[in-house]
Parts: structure tokens; C-alpha cells; sequence
């Protein structure tokens, strides 16, 4: 009969154990903005059990206020981070990245109180065309060229104001474009090398007004006679006061291609799609500017390139989405964009790779490159000069007596800053306007869709400088 007693109590004090070891979270979205029109499709997804991925844990609405709650009892009692979105019906809330939050943390403790997340913006975008006024997805799917996929992301005052995107990043897997993806930056690429060469300025590792020579090691810049003494500073190659004979931008490798090294391109190797690189008369953008950049950074740091930009740009700007890559991962894939040409059919091997790392290496998402952009404007306003000084980032942003700036195209009488990327496949912009502080981009996989891009860019803009 003891016995009995001690295994009933045994089993009793077990029971009591995995009482003790539920946490309890209670969930609450505010829906009011949302207009629901079926209570019975809101809920929530997540990544710990009891919730999942695949199926929708129910909210409900009691009061008819709008805000509705649920009570979800998780198993663990560790520290243990659990993501989660919520979602009316087929739709999930259009955030970057999760909600999350630690179930041990959280026990015990007031509701986790969120707002379901409203695309500012959306309704903002119409076009007219052809006569007829059409919101974004009829407008992609219309013209002279089909564009597939589109990121947008939009900052005001410093902060994120709307980041939207529609369309697929894959269309035979039917992949959705959301805020995780990533785009083939193309010339927009080159923005990145150039902070990192005037952050290396600020840093005391070069000097922008002596001769670029002085620090290269592995390539010299040739005159135009072809000898290795030319006394070009990197500011003179950073506004345009030398260009170089290269007769067009690169191209891109396809697939199982063996790609030649910075300094076969610049030497113009049998390897290399290019000739040899020389200084010219004629006063004008280069494509390969950057490249001759990218020999500098490497030089000087003794480090990739992808090295440089991701320990100066990327990990302090908090670019978490970005990197350089010829051949992308499969980790990179699961998130990047396929490249389409402009009868919509996928480029061969669904993207060019680029040898040329520091013209067109870059992929990117479009809120992560706006939050670069918006760096650069915080620091030219005085706002932000952690990483840049006022006076650097105002020569970013802000033409010389050559008519060109540091980074930027642009910077006449505040009139804002542009530049765009057309690596195949794809289609990329940003424009921005220091003075009215406010950053637009917009990321295609539409390869050199101007006309429509030039439409998003408006739009955006308008959205921008809205009261």
C-alpha cells in the first residue's frame, strides 16, 4: 500500500513539474488599421511549438475592438528565442525579418502588445498608362517590358518610412519578393568601394591628394604613353579629372567560366573580356574607376576587397542582408533574386558573375542599401559622424569645380543626388536629397527597365517629399 502511495505521490509531484516547466505567453495584435473583414483568419505563426510555420494559431476579438489575443503555453522554460508573424487569412504581415521574443523572459509578465504592420505607401503607387490609372502589379505586368520583381525601400528624417515589394524573385518556384531580398547592385556597387576608400582617408591609411601610385603595389597606373609614372592623386580619379580608354562597361562571366583577377583585367590578359587599361584626354565617367579602387583598398589593407567593405560599410552601417560574391552560396541563393532579361525569360544561369568586384560584386536588399545612403546624408547634415566626417560627406554629396563629387552623381544647387546599376538582369537606383533629408531605392530584376524604373522613382520620390 505504500508503495502505491509513493508512486501516486511520485506521479503527482511529476504532473505538478510539467505544469511548472509551461510558459504561458499571451499575444495581442492590434488589427484596427488592418480593416478585417473575416475574425476568424487572424492569427499567428512561429517558430516554436506549439506554434509552426505551416499552420495558423488563432486570435480572437471578444469586445469587437479590434485588438485581438491569445493565449499559446509553450513547453520550455529556458532561454529559448521564439520568432514569430502574425497573419489575416493568407497574408502575412509585411515586416523584414520576425517579431521575437525569449519565453523566459516573457513568463509571468504583461501580453506581448503589437501593432499589425500597415504598408505605408501601397496605395500611393499608381501609374498611368496608356490612359488607364493601374496600381503597381498591373503596371509590371504591362509595356514593353514585364518586370517580374520590385524593392522598394523609402527613409525620411533618418528613419525607414516604408519598405514595400511586390512580385516574385523566382518565377518558376513562384518565390516571392519580401524585404530579405537580395538584388545584383550592379554600379551601385561602387558607392560602397568609394566610402571605404574615404573612411580608409579619415582613418590616416591614405591620403586622397597624393599620387595613387605611391600605394599601389601589385598594378601601376599607366599615363597615357603607357609608362608607370603618372602622378594622378585618388581625387582626381574619384571626380572624373582622368578617365580611362575603356571602350565599355563589363559584361559579366556566365557560369563555369574561369574568371581572371583584378590585375589580369587591368593588364588586359587573354583571360580578361577587357584590354589594357589607359589614361585618355576626354574628361568623362569611367566604368572602370572602381576597379582601379579596388587594387588601392586591397593594396593598402591587405585584405579581399569583400574584407574591406564588409569590416568599414557593411558591419558598422549594420548591413546584415549584403555582400560580394561571383558564385553565390546556397545560402545566398535562398534569398537573392534570379536576373531577367528584357523579354522576361531568366538570364542564363539566372545571373551573371562579375570579376570586376569593385564595378558590380555587390548584392544587396533595398532597405539595407538605403540605410548606407541614409548614413552618407546623416553624416553630410552633422547628424551622424561616427563614420564620416561633415566635411567628408558633404564631398560625397556635393559637386567640385569638375562638376562631379566624391561618391554621388548630382549635388547641383540642392537640387539631390542619383545614380543607378544595370548589372544583367537587373535594374537598380537610388536617388536622394540631403537637404530635404530623405533616400529613395528601388531594386529591379528587370535588366535596364528605365522607363518603368524612371515611373517607381517618381512615385517614390513623391512619396518621399510628401507633408
Amino acid at each position: 500500500m505504500k508503495q502505491f502511495l509513493h508512486t501516486i505521490f511520485a506521479l503527482f509531484i511529476l504532473i505538478g513539474n510539467a505544469e511548472a516547466a509551461k510558459v504561458t505567453i499571451t499575444f495581442q495584435v492590434d488589427m484596427r488599421s488592418a480593416k478585417v473583414a473575416d475574425k476568424t483568419t487572424v492569427g499567428v505563426r512561429g517558430s516554436t511549438s506549439p506554434l509552426s510555420w505551416k499552420k495558423t494559431f488563432p486570435l480572437t476579438d471578444a469586445d469587437n475592438d479590434g485588438i485581438f489575443t491569445g493565449d499559446i503555453a509553450f513547453d520550455e522554460t529556458n532561454n529559448k528565442t521564439v520568432e514569430y508573424k502574425y497573419t489575416q487569412g493568407e497574408q502575412w504581415e509585411d515586416i523584414n525579418g520576425d517579431r521575437t521574443f525569449t519565453l523566459n523572459e516573457n513568463a509571468g509578465k504583461k501580453p506581448l502588445v503589437d501593432v499589425w504592420n500597415v504598408v505605408r505607401g501601397v496605395g500611393f503607387f499608381k501609374f498611368e498608362y496608356e490612359g488607364k490609372l493601374m496600381d503597381m502589379a498591373e503596371r509590371m505586368a504591362l509595356g514593353e517590358q514585364v518586370t517580374h520583381g520590385i524593392s522598394v525601400c523609402i527613409l525620411r528624417n533618418g528613419a525607414v518610412d516604408t519598405s514595400v515589394q511586390w512580385g516574385v524573385r523566382d518565377v518558376a518556384q513562384k518565390l516571392p519578393v519580401d524585404g530579405k531580398t537580395t538584388f545584383q547592385l550592379g554600379s551601385l556597387t561602387q558607392h560602397l568601394v568609394i566610402f571605404a576608400v574615404l573612411r580608409s582617408h579619415e582613418q590616416g591609411l591614405l591620403d586622397l591628394d597624393k599620387p595613387i601610385n605611391s600605394y599601389l603595389k601589385r598594378w601601376k597606373l599607366p599615363t597615357k604613353s603607357g609608362d608607370n609614372d603618372d602622378k594622378s592623386t585618388i581625387r582626381d580619379i574619384l571626380i572624373g579629372k582622368i578617365a580611362f580608354d575603356d571602350k565599355s562597361k563589363p559584361d559579366g562571366y556566365k557560369a563555369g567560366k574561369t574568371l581572371p583577377n583584378i590585375v589580369q583585367i587591368l593588364m588586359g590578359s587573354e583571360s580578361s573580356q577587357e584590354s589594357k587599361l589607359r589614361i585618355k584626354n576626354t574628361k568623362n565617367f569611367s566604368f572602370y574607376m572602381p576597379l582601379v579602387l579596388q587594387v588601392l583598398l586591397e593594396d593598402v589593407h591587405q585584405k579581399t576587397l569583400a574584407e574591406v567593405v564588409q569590416s568599414l560599410v557593411f558591419d558598422p552601417v549594420g548591413m546584415k542582408s549584403s555582400f560580394f560574391a561571383t558564385d553565390l552560396t546556397p545560402t545566398q541563393q535562398a534569398t537573392a533574386s534570379i536576373g531577367y532579361e528584357k523579354n522576361g525569360k531568366p538570364t542564363t544561369d539566372n545571373y551573371y558573375r562579375y570579376a570586376e568586384q569593385g564595378f558590380s560584386g555587390a548584392w544587396s536588399t533595398a532597405e539595407d542599401y538605403a540605410r548606407f545612403v541614409g548614413h552618407i546624408v546623416k553624416a553630410a547634415r552633422g547628424e551622424d559622424n561616427t563614420l564620416l566626417s561633415k566635411t567628408m560627406a558633404k564631398s560625397a554629396v556635393e559637386s567640385t569645380e569638375n562638376g562631379r563629387c566624391l561618391m554621388f552623381a548630382g549635388g547641383n544647387n540642392g537640387g539631390g543626388n542619383y545614380f543607378g546599376g544595370a548589372p544583367q538582369g537587373f535594374r537598380t537606383q537610388t536617388e536622394f536629397n540631403v537637404a530635404e533629408n530623405w533616400v529613395v531605392v528601388a531594386l529591379l530584376n528587370s535588366w535596364e527597365n528605365w522607363r518603368f524604373m524612371n515611373q517607381v522613382l517618381n512615385k517614390s520620390k513623391e512619396f518621399a517629399k510628401r507633408n
